[in-house]
């Protein structure tokens, strides 16, 4: 156990004390206050020196900086010093610490890596608290594979207008037909294309094998309103070596004029293979903004892609084999359950395989971070294999859940096992950081921080075994840092756990 206090629920027993005295360190009575002659008053024991840093972790790109605050109590003298990985003031190699006082400015190093920031107490020097730091590695130039002809379409060649007004869903699709099968590009200028989301059974663009589209950045595609339960405003159906770059797809989700369904898709993948999308945006979908599903895909990469505000989910993975999301931003998903930042759900009969959700941003998701995990009903016949969730932020989950469900957290994962949950930061979720939950068994849980959640830190479902818990830091959640209920079986080592609340 690292030192501090140790707070964890082991077996339905709760232990709670500090590593001395739970390995039974020497030591006698406290010895007695003393005691001042009649009629003189005793003074008061001095406050003992306290120190705070905000925020209490941080997760970095190469080269970019964090404003970090100490806040000093119990001495009139409220200097401090600062520390990275034990060098005053950092250096080029763990992050430099420019400015001085009580608020300074990290800024990260070249190499991704994991360091800790340290501030201390000038008025009792054994007074200090550190902050770890995820620095990511840097986002490649791109992920999508360059096209594989020279030839590039504009839309506007075959009459699309993207004035916001007219429907250019033939025109944009006439421009597909032409550049289908030929390794080539289609290019969307800036524009609002309204795009008729139902026009082919509830479908709207269909892509075809082979060829990029690619939107410059101010291009939009956005549905027309309607009262459809499911659309997609890109449909990708039994297609090979496709890439989407850049732009935003916009769901009619302000606008829809149907109470049913949750299956309003932006992108929607479907029995696919060498799939990339990169740097697109899709919000304010019905259902989901991006969506991974049919029969078994393969190889499906989504990098830099932002998702907000969509009504179900960010994501969903349903049944793929071999899926990467990297460098992604998830947020504001709130309206109907499960409201995830990612969902991987595999349907009756379906499996999702060797899936990777790396250096990602999860902000605000009404439903929780990330859901892995299979229905109670499809247990046994739905499989999710392998899963790695690495490096990624979560922060503030869980809230304002739809239909009076409690909401999730940072992590939930359910009724699959074998997966690695490791190096995230998780901040400020509701109810849990982690939760392992209804067989989530061989789970590996190793190197992430959790902190200022308004439950448990990591929640140990009882059905849960074999799992191994390591190498995390726990701070300041409101319940129990590590809650073990009974009959979960697994290893605890190795924890830092401090300031939690039982």
């Amino acid at each position: 156990m690292h030192a501090g206090s140790i707070q964890v629920r082991l077996l339905g027993v709760l232990v709670i004390g500090t590593v001395c005295s739970l390995i039974a360190c020497g030591g006698g009575a406290s010895p007695s206050p003393s005691t001042a002659s009649a009629g003189t008053p005793v003074p008061p024991p001095p406050a003992a020196v306290a120190v705070v840093l905000t925020p209490g972790a941080s997760s970095l790109l190469p080269g970019a900086s964090q404003s970090f605050t100490a806040t000093v109590t119990g001495s009139p003298n409220t200097a401090v010093t600062w520390e990275v990985d034990g060098v005053a003031n950092g250096n080029t190699t763990v992050g430099t610490i420019t400015g001085t006082g009580n608020t300074i400015t990290y800024t990260a190093p070249a190499s991704a890596d994991r360091h800790t920031l340290k501030v201390i107490s000038a008025a009792d020097t054994s007074k200090h608290v550190s902050a770890p730091v995820t620095v990511q590695a840097a986002p490649q130039s791109g992920c999508a594979p360059a096209p594989t002809s020279s030839l590039v379409v504009s839309v506007k060649t075959y009459g699309a207008k993207g004035d916001g007004r007219t429907d250019d869903t033939a025109a944009i699709q006439a421009a597909i037909e032409v550049v289908a099968g030929t390794g080539g590009t289609l290019l969307v200028p800036d524009g609002t294309y309204m795009i008729n989301a139902i026009l082919n059974s509830n479908k709207g663009l269909i892509l075809r094998s082979n060829m990029t589209l690619r939107m410059s950045s101010g291009a939009v595609l956005k549905a027309i309103t309607n009262g459809s339960p499911g659309y997609a405003i890109l449909y990708l159906p039994r297609v090979t070596n496709v890439n989407i770059i850049g732009g935003t797809v916009e769901g009619d989700r302000s606008t829809h004029t149907g109470t049913l369904g949750e299956s309003g898709m932006g992108i929607s993948v479907a029995t696919s293979a060498n799939v990339f999308i990169e740097g697109v945006t899709a919000k304010e979908c019905w259902g989901d903004g991006f969506y991974v599903g049919g029969t078994n895909c393969t190889n499906i990469t989504l990098c830099n892609v932002v998702a907000d505000h969509n009504r179900r989910q960010g994501l969903s993975v349903v049944y793929a084999d071999g899926v990467m999301v990297r460098n992604s931003t998830f947020k504001n998903t709130q309206g109907t359950l499960p409201e995830a930042g990612i969902d991987i759900e595999p349907n009756a009969g379906e499996t999702v395989a060797n899936m990777q959700i790396l250096g990602c941003t999860f902000t605000n998701n009404s439903g929780g971070g990330i859901q892995n995990g299979v229905a109670i009903s499809n247990r046994g016949i739905s499989f999710i294999r392998n899963v790695i969730i690495d490096g990624n932020v979560m922060v503030g989950n869980g809230f304002n859940a739809a239909n009076g469900h409690t909401g999730g957290g940072g992590v939930e994962t359910s009724n699959t096992a074998g997966h690695r949950i490791t190096n995230n930061v998780m901040r400020d979720n509701k109810n849990w950081g982690l939760r392992l939950r209804d067989e989530a068994d061989d789970t590996i849980v190793t190197g992430n921080t959790i902190t200022g959640t308004t439950g448990d830190g990591i929640y140990l479902d009882p059905t849960i075994t074999n799992y191994t818990i390591t190498g995390n830091t726990i701070t300041g959640n409101t319940r129990y840092g590590i809650y073990q209920a009974v009959g979960s079986q697994g290893t605890l080592s190795g924890n830092t756990l401090s300031g939690n609340g039982r």
